[in-house]
């Protein structure tokens, strides 16, 4: 095959200061001098990388790992034109239900990230808040699924290109630095399942399979390693990132060993509700559920936050979250199905209230015992 073809499955802004920008813009792939650590989650205290997903019992690495890549280029290249979007968050579902390439229709089974990439190109994408991530392929919609609001599509993508491999690890760090994170290809063993932190190398076991990841940045205070954004969220390894010793890629899970980068469209319009957010609220997952749910939400900063779970009568049947204290980024939260007593609820429909500073959004759920 040209590409490689991932078939693994996984268990469970700040504004920039505009010295910076005008000092970033002025660098060119010729001249650009390397520092010895870089972050995209920490430029100068601005973090353009979006929060953690998880793809679940899915094999879905083909979508998320090139979506991240494009979701950070994209609020790059905005910032440099002095946009500062909080958040831009693309839906894989979408890409999943509505997406075509090689072996036909996208689906849990894996795939290539080339093909999500052309996909993004050739037919648009809405945002996370239109249609949220269900691990599932599904029919392709017409409108948004999870909100009211019309489907609008973007294209963040002007040209796409596949490296096999980059050209070297200079040219790589060099492109990571100019023009934001990249997705990679690499290599799954069993002691990858047993990481939580420190910089990995692969030590035992045989091959499982193939995964991609977003490479965000890199370091060398704790050995020469490349940091980067995986796709089973943030409970797993360093807050859902890893580090993997970067001097021996090629022979270390033959890391890197595809690339895929891509240049932005610049005069596409802003995503969705991206410039504007304040906060999202997911569609629970399962739904229907038995015996348990989890509600996702993400909010843009620090606040209280409060969800609470009602009866169709708009009684309320259990706090989950009661006037705490979150911070940025995206949380999540399980639902038993009991209510605030321990009692199992009876099969029906309920309701979930998401309350976050001035945001506050209600969704329904299904309970089947």
């Amino acid at each position: 095959m040209c590409t490689p073809y991932f078939r693994l499955m996984f268990p469970n802004a700040k504004t920039m200061p505009f010295l910076f920008l005008l000092a970033f813009l002025s660098f060119d792939a010729g001249a650009a001098t390397l520092p010895g650590s870089w972050d995209w989650r920490d430029v100068d205290g601005a973090n353009y990388i979006t929060s953690v997903k998880n793809m679940g019992p899915c094999g879905a690495e083909y979508i998320f790992a090139p979506v991240a890549m494009v979701e950070a280029r994209y609020m790059i290249e905005m910032a440099r034109q002095g946009i500062m979007l909080r958040n831009v968050d693309y839906s894989e579902q979408h890409i999943m239900s509505c997406g075509t390439g090689y072996f036909g229709d996208f689906d849990c089974n894996g795939g290539y990230c080339k093909d999500t990439l052309i996909h993004i190109h050739d037919h648009g994408v809405p945002t996370e808040f239109c249609y949220n991530y269900d691990a599932v392929d599904q029919a392709c919609p017409d409108d948004c699924p999870d909100s009211a609001n019309d489907m609008i599509l973007s294209w963040p993508i002007d040209q796409i290109s596949e490296h096999q491999p980059f050209w070297d690890e200079t040219a790589l760090m060099e492109e990571i630095y100019l023009h934001g994170p990249v997705a990679t290809s690499m290599d799954v063993y069993p002691d990858f399942y047993d990481y939580t932190e420190g910089v990995y190398e692969h030590v035992y076991g045989l091959l499982i399979g193939r995964t991609a990841v977003t490479i965000v940045g890199w370091g060398d205070d704790d050995g020469s390693y490349w940091i980067c954004k995986s796709n089973w969220s943030s409970n797993w390894g360093e807050d859902g990132y890893f580090r993997i010793l970067r001097n021996s890629a090629h022979a270390n899970c033959n890391f890197g060993e595809w690339v895929w980068t891509c240049t932005i469209n610049s005069n596409s319009s802003p995503v969705g509700e991206a410039p504007l957010f304040n906060g999202s609220l997911s569609q629970n997952h399962p739904n229907p559920f038995n015996p348990q749910t989890t509600i996702a939400f993400e909010i843009p900063n620090q606040t209280l936050v409060s969800l609470r779970v009602f009866d169709v009568a708009g009684r309320l049947v259990r706090e989950l979250m009661s006037a705490e204290t979150y911070g940025q980024g995206r949380h999540e939260a399980t639902w038993w199905g009991r209510n605030d007593a321990g009692r199992q609820m009876s099969s029906g429909t309920y309701f979930y209230r998401l309350e976050a500073g001035e945001f506050s959004e209600t969704k329904r759920m299904i309970l089947i015992k």
